[in-house]
């Protein structure tokens, strides 16, 4: 029997790839990094562990293993705008007022499909 909880961080972390890396053109950063930064956001959930200690395991580049540690920096501001679409839009510390902020409802939903077309069609 699958484990549910396990299935609900690999989407979380599918569907924070998509979004972090629609955000790419936006932010002037690599598609390929912010797809990592959500791969890797949820790795710890996954293995039980800290993200401090998972970063002795992965070797990462410091702007990915900065954000993945809170930063919301650079790399970092992909991922803060993720986990704030993430729970409904609903912080006011979040201080984006930009076309990025403006833009993220819209590409965080595009995120979910295309997480639930990717999975659908491996038949998960």
């Amino acid at each position: 029997m699958p484990d549910s909880t396990h299935d609900q961080n690999v989407r979380q972390s599918l569907e924070r790839a998509h979004f972090c890396e629609s955000l790419a053109p936006s932010l002037h950063e690599s598609p390929e990094e912010l797809y990592m930064l959500g791969m890797l956001s949820m790795m710890d959930s996954m293995m039980d562990i800290s993200m401090k200690t998972l970063l002795k395991f992965v070797f990462v580049n410091s702007r990915i293993e900065d954000a993945l540690l809170g930063s919301p920096k650079g790399l970092g501001k992909a991922l803060e705008l993720c986990r704030y679409r993430e729970r409904g839009g609903e912080s006011t510390d979040l201080l984006y007022g930009d076309a990025i902020f403006r833009d993220s409802y819209s590409r965080y939903v595009q995120a979910l499909i295309s997480t639930s077309s990717l999975l659908h069609a491996l038949g998960a």
